[in-house]
C-alpha cells in the first residue's frame, strides 16, 4: 500500500484537484443553475433533512413534498440524499449539500476508476484514461444539463465491480466478495435502475476473467445478491407498493424517440439552449458521446479488424505494426481480456442506446423502466478511456509518446473546459425547498387515488374541520406525526390535509379510527370522524408489514455483512501473525 501512495500519490491528488474544478462552477456561484432534476434533488435532501431531524430514519414520508406529502423515502435514490441530508445539518443549506455531494461523488468515482486501471496500466497511462473519464460528455451532462446527481454518483462503484471480479480470480481472498457485496449495495442505493445499465458489462467482464469455474461463479452470485438483500428495507417496499402509486400501475414507463443518434457520436458541437425542444432556460439537453471518444473507439476496431485479418492471411504482406500488437498483447496477459471487454462491452451498450433494439423496451417491462435508452452512455463512458489506456501504453515504448500524452491531455481540457458551466444561476430562498406545491417527481409518484398536488389548496396548519361544530385547541405538527387536542361540540369529520398512503393511522383516544379518503370532495385526503366531546388525536404513519420485513432483512444482513468483514480483518491479521 506505501508503494503504491508513493508512486500515484502525485496523480491522485491531480486528479482531485481536476474533479473539485469540474465542479466548481456550482460552487462558485452557490445559487441554482437552471437544469432538469437539480430542484427535485435539492427539495429532496431539503425533505430527508427534515424528518431525520425529528428522528425520522430510515425516512419514509416527506410531508413538505408535492403539498400533502408523499412517501419519497420508499421511492427516492437513498446514498447521495442521505449523505446531502446529513451535511445540512452542517451547512443548514439543501443546496450547497448538493453541491458538495456532487463534489465528493465525482472525486471517488474517478479515484476507483483511476485505481481499476492502475492495476493494469502505468501510472501516466491511468492519468490521462482518468482524465477523458472525468471530463466524458455525458458526465459533464449529468453535472451541468441533467442534474441527475445519482446518475453522476454511481459511477463510484462500477469500476469497483470490476476490481472485485479481478481479485476473486487472481486472489480469491473473501475480501474481494466483500466488496462486490458493497459495490452492489452501493449501486443499488445510489440508483437502482443502474443495476440494468452495469449488469451487462459486469457480465461481460466476469465471462472474461472468471471463465468456467462453478464454485467462484456461485459464491460472486451470493455476494452479488447478499448486496440486493442488504437494500430490502428500500426496495421491497418499493417493488411491493409502488402498486399505489400512478408510477406502479403503468405498464411501460418507456419513453419513445429518447435513444442516442449517429450525431450523439459524431457532433463535437454543443448547443447553448435547444428552442425547437424549448430547453431555453437549461442547457441544450443534446446527448453527447464525445467525438474524440468516438475516434478512440473506431480506432482501436480498426486496429483489431486489420490484426485479425493479418492473422487470417488476408493480408499478405508483413506489416511490422501487427507484429509489435500482437507482441503488445501478448506481453500482459491482460491485455487481451481488456481489449475484448472494451470492444464488446463498448459495442453492446452503444447498441441499448440506440433505437435498434427498441423493441425490448417496449416488451419488456422491467428493461423499460430504464426510460430513456441513452442512459446506456453511463456504462459505455468507461470504455473509450480504457481504450486510450490500451492504446497510449502501446506508443509509451516511444520517446515521442510524453509529447503525445502532453498533447492528449491539453486538448481534452482545451475541448472539454468550455463546457463546465451552469446556466441562469438564480438565487431561491431555503424555504423552497422545504415545501413544494408541485410533486417534482411527476404526477406518476401520486397516490393513485389522489389527483394533481397543485389542485388541492395549501394547508400548512394540516388538521381542519370540514364538517360540523367543534374546535382544534392544540396542534404538535411532525413530518410523520401530528397529535390534536380536538373539542367536537357536534359530530364531526376532520381533514388531515395529508395525501393517504398505506402506513398512516389515525389514533382517537389511543384506538386504531378508520381512515376515509375517497370522499370526493377531498380525494384521496385523510379524513376521519369525532364524536362530540374532548378528544385526543394522534395521527402517524407507521411501518406496513413489507417496510417492517424489509427493515429487518436489512438489518440482519448488515450486521451479517459488518460481522464477516471483522472477522475477514481478524483472520487475515491472524494469518500474517502465523507467518
Amino acid at each position: 500500500m506505501t508503494k503504491y501512495i508513493r508512486t500515484h500519490a502525485l496523480f491522485l491528488i491531480l486528479i482531485i484537484f481536476l474533479n473539485s474544478v469540474i465542479v466548481s462552477d456550482y460552487l462558485f456561484f452557490g445559487t441554482k443553475a437552471a437544469n432538469f432534476d437539480a430542484t427535485t434533488h435539492v427539495t429532496t435532501i431539503a425533505q430527508f433533512h427534515k424528518a431525520m431531524s425529528e428522528g425520522d430514519f430510515p425516512v419514509g414520508w416527506a410531508d413538505g413534498f408535492g403539498n400533502y406529502g408523499i412517501p419519497l423515502g420508499n421511492i427516492t435514490h437513498q446514498l447521495p440524499i442521505y449523505i446531502g441530508a446529513l451535511l445540512t445539518f452542517s451547512t443548514h443549506d439543501p443546496l450547497l449539500s448538493f453541491n458538495l455531494v456532487y463534489l465528493i461523488t465525482g472525486i471517488i468515482s474517478a479515484i476507483t476508476f483511476y485505481l481499476f486501471l492502475s492495476i493494469f496500466f502505468s501510472s501516466e497511462t491511468t492519468l490521462i484514461a482518468t482524465i477523458l473519464y472525468s471530463l466524458a460528455p455525458y458526465r459533464i451532462l449529468n453535472l451541468y444539463t441533467r442534474g441527475a446527481l445519482p446518475e453522476f454518483s454511481v459511477g463510484i462503484w462500477a469500476p469497483l465491480i470490476f476490481i472485485a471480479i479481478y481479485f476473486i480470480r487472481y486472489s480469491g481472498r473473501p475480501i474481494w466478495y466483500l466488496l462486490l457485496t458493497l459495490s452492489v449495495f452501493g449501486v443499488v442505493e445510489t440508483h437502482p435502475l443502474m443495476v440494468l445499465i452495469y449488469a451487462p458489462i459486469a457480465i461481460i467482464w466476469y465471462l472474461l476473467v472468471i471463465k468456467i469455474d462453478f464454485a467462484k461463479t456461485l459464491r460472486i452470485g451470493v455476494a452479488a445478491f447478499f448486496g440486493l438483500v442488504m437494500s430490502s428495507y428500500y426496495f421491497l417496499p418499493f417493488l411491493i407498493e409502488s402498486k399505489y402509486l400512478y408510477f406502479g400501475s403503468t405498464i411501460s414507463h418507456y419513453a419513445r424517440n429518447q435513444t442516442t443518434l449517429l450525431s450523439s457520436f459524431i457532433n463535437p458541437f454543443w448547443r447553448y439552449s435547444c428552442i425547437e425542444r424549448n430547453d431555453i432556460f437549461g442547457k441544450c439537453h443534446l446527448i453527447k458521446a464525445g467525438v474524440l471518444e468516438t475516434t478512440i473507439m473506431i480506432g482501436l476496431i480498426i486496429v483489431g479488424l486489420l490484426y485479425l485479418a493479418y492473422r487470417k492471411g488476408i493480408l499478405t504482406k508483413k506489416v511490422t505494426i501487427f507484429h509489435q500488437w500482437q507482441q503488445y498483447l501478448l506481453s500482459n496477459k491482460h491485455y487481451k481480456t481488456i481489449y475484448i471487454f472494451v470492444i464488446t462491452g463498448g459495442l453492446i451498450s452503444i447498441l441499448l442506446s440506440t433505437n435498434a433494439l427498441e423493441f425490448l423496451y417496449e416488451r419488456i417491462r422491467i428493461l423499460g423502466n430504464i426510460q430513456f435508452p441513452w442512459r446506456f452512455l453511463s456504462a459505455y463512458q468507461f470504455f473509450p478511456p480504457i481504450a486510450l489506456a490500451l492504446l497510449y501504453e502501446y506508443l509509451r515504448k516511444y520517446k515521442w509518446s510524453k509529447i503525445v500524452w502532453g498533447l492528449l491531455i491539453a486538448f481534452i481540457i482545451f475541448t472539454r473546459f468550455p463546457q463546465l458551466y451552469g446556466k441562469n444561476y438564480t438565487n431561491i430562498p431555503i424555504s423552497n425547498y422545504y415545501f413544494t406545491k408541485l410533486n417534482l417527481h411527476a404526477l406518476t409518484m401520486n397516490p393513485i387515488w389522489t389527483g394533481d398536488s397543485v389542485d388541492y389548496p395549501v394547508r400548512r396548519e394540516k388538521a381542519y374541520i370540514i364538517r360540523g361544530s367543534g374546535q382544534i385547541i392544540n396542534r404538535d405538527l411532525k413530518n410523520s406525526s401530528r397529535q390534536y387536542v380536538i373539542q367536537a361540540d357536534t359530530e364531526l369529520q376532520v381533514s388531515d390535509s395529508t395525501f393517504y398512503f398505506p402506513g398512516w393511522h389515525v389514533y382517537v383516544d389511543g384506538i386504531d379510527t378508520d381512515i376515509q379518503f375517497q370522499d370526493p370532495s377531498y380525494r384521496g385526503v385523510i379524513t376521519y370522524p369525532l364524536s362530540p366531546g374532548k378528544h385526543t388525536v394522534r395521527i402517524v404513519y407507521e411501518d406496513t408489514k413489507i417496510r417492517f420485513i424489509g427493515k429487518i432483512i436489512s438489518i440482519i444482513s448488515i450486521v451479517a455483512f459488518c460481522v464477516w468483514g471483522i472477522w475477514i480483518i481478524i483472520k487475515t491479521k491472524l494469518s500474517r501473525k502465523l507467518k
